[in-house]
C-alpha cells in the first residue's frame, strides 16, 4: 500500500512540473532587441524603430560593419506601432535585452504622456536601459548610422555614455526609471542626453553625443550645450569621480594648459533663509590629481599649486553658473532645486508648489566651489620645450 501511495505522489509530481514551461520559445524562434526608439510623424502617429542583432560568426567576421536590422512601423498609439513590427519580423524580439531607448525631437517636445503609460505598464522593456533624446533626427535615422568600432549602433553609443563620463566628464547618463521618475516628481526636470548624426573624415555618417536635452513637465524646451552639460554632471552625477578639467594658466597670457582629472566629488543643493527670502546654496568639493601640463615653465611650487586650484575653481564656477543661468531661462528645474526647498524646508515648500513654474526662473542662488590638487601621478617634472 505504501509502495502504491509513494508511486502516486511521484507521477502526480511530475504531472503539475511538467506544465512549468508552457510558454517556451526555442532560440531560433526569437530575437534579440539591441535598442528602441519612438518619435511622432508629420500626421501626428507613432513611429517606432527597433534594432535586432543578427546572428554572427565571430570567427568569420574580419570587419566592423554593422551586423543589425533595422525595422520602423507605424500605429495610432506606440503599443499598436510596437505589435506592427511582427508583421515583418518572423521571429519573437526580445525586448528586454535593448540597451537604449531614443526619443525623437517631435515626441520629446510634443508630450511624453502615452511614453509613460506604455513603459510604464510594459514589463518586457527593463527600466535601467539608457535613455537619449535625438533632437533633429528620428530613431530611426540614428539606429542606421554608424559607432567606430561597433557591430552594433546601439550598444556603441552606450559604451561611448559610459566611457566618457568616466573619461572626459561632459554628460551624465540617465536611465529609464530615473527619467520617469523626474518627468512624475514635483521640484525637478530631467535633462537627457543627446544622440546627433556627425559625419567623419570619409564623410560617413556616424554618432555622437552632443549636449542634453532640458526638460520643463513633460516637454522638452531646450538643450544645454557641452560647457553647461558639463556643469550639470558636476552637481548631479551619482558617480564621485572621473571627468577632466582644463584651465589656462592663471600665471601669464600664454596659451599654456593644466589638465586635472577628477578623483573624489561632494556635492549639495540645500535652501537657506535670507533676508525671509528662500535662496539655494549649491556647492561643489573637488580633489583632482594634475593629469598633464603644457608650460614653459615650473609650477609645481606651493605658491602656483595655490593659484591652480583657484583657476581650477573659477573654471569650475563658470560651468555649474552656466547650467543654473540656462535652466532658468528654459524654466526647467533639472537641478531640483524645488525638491531640495521640499526635503530641507517642506513648510515653505508648501507655499511655493502651486507657483512653482513662475517662482523658479526668478529664484536667487548662490554657487561655492572648492578644489584641492592632491597628486601628480607619476612626476613633479615639467617638460618645458626646447628653443
Amino acid at each position: 500500500m505504501k509502495k502504491k501511495l509513494k508511486l502516486i505522489i511521484f507521477i502526480l509530481f511530475f504531472l503539475f512540473t511538467e506544465s512549468g514551461c508552457y510558454n517556451r520559445l526555442e532560440t531560433i524562434q526569437t530575437a534579440v532587441c539591441a535598442g528602441v526608439g519612438a518619435t511622432l510623424t508629420p500626421d501626428n502617429r507613432i513611429e517606432f524603430t527597433v534594432q535586432l542583432n543578427k546572428p554572427v560568426n565571430p570567427q568569420k567576421t574580419t570587419i566592423f560593419t554593422q551586423q543589425v536590422e533595422i525595422l520602423s512601423t507605424k500605429g495610432n498609439s506606440i503599443t499598436e506601432a510596437a505589435r506592427r513590427v511582427m508583421l515583418a519580423l518572423p521571429r519573437v524580439p526580445l525586448w528586454s535585452h535593448a540597451d537604449i531607448f531614443i526619443i525623437g525631437g517631435n515626441l520629446a517636445r510634443k508630450d511624453l504622456s502615452f511614453l509613460m503609460d506604455f513603459i510604464s505598464r510594459n514589463r518586457n522593456l527593463r527600466h535601467d536601459i539608457a535613455v537619449l533624446v535625438s533632437p533633429d533626427n528620428t530613431p530611426e535615422e540614428i539606429l542606421n548610422s554608424t559607432c567606430p568600432l561597433s557591430l552594433c549602433s546601439s550598444r556603441g553609443i552606450l559604451r561611448i555614455l559610459n566611457f566618457q563620463e568616466k573619461n572626459l566628464g561632459s554628460y551624465r547618463k540617465i536611465n529609464m526609471y530615473q527619467f520617469f521618475s523626474q518627468l512624475d516628481t514635483p521640484g525637478i526636470d530631467p535633462a537627457v542626453p543627446q544622440v546627433v548624426i556627425t559625419k567623419d573624415i570619409k564623410g560617413n555618417n556616424i554618432l555622437t553625443i552632443k549636449g542634453m536635452a532640458v526638460f520643463s513637465g513633460r516637454k522638452m524646451v531646450g538643450s544645454l550645450n557641452e560647457m553647461e552639460s558639463r556643469g550639470y554632471r558636476l552637481i548631479k552625477t551619482p558617480n564621485k569621480s572621473g571627468g577632466i578639467i582644463s584651465i589656462k594658466f592663471p600665471f601669464n597670457h600664454k596659451n599654456e594648459y593644466i589638465d586635472l582629472e577628477i578623483r573624489k566629488l561632494k556635492n549639495s543643493i540645500k535652501p537657506l533663509k535670507k533676508d525671509n527670502k528662500v535662496i539655494i546654496k549649491v556647492k561643489a568639493d573637488l580633489y583632482v590629481n594634475i593629469f598633464g601640463i603644457q608650460a614653459e615653465q615650473e609650477i609645481l611650487t606651493p605658491e602656483k599649486i595655490g593659484l591652480v586650484e583657484k583657476a581650477a575653481e573659477a573654471a569650475i564656477k563658470k560651468d555649474i553658473t552656466s547650467c543654473i543661468k540656462k535652466s532658468q531661462k528654459l524654466n526647467g528645474d533639472i537641478l531640483g532645486f524645488g525638491q531640495a526647498i521640499y526635503r530641507y524646508m517642506p513648510e515653505e515648500w508648501e507655499k511655493l508648489e502651486d507657483n512653482w513654474q513662475q517662482i523658479y526662473p526668478l529664484i536667487k542662488w548662490e554657487v561655492e566651489v572648492k578644489v584641492k590638487i592632491k597628486d601628480t601621478y607619476l612626476t613633479h617634472k615639467v617638460y618645458t620645450p626646447q628653443i
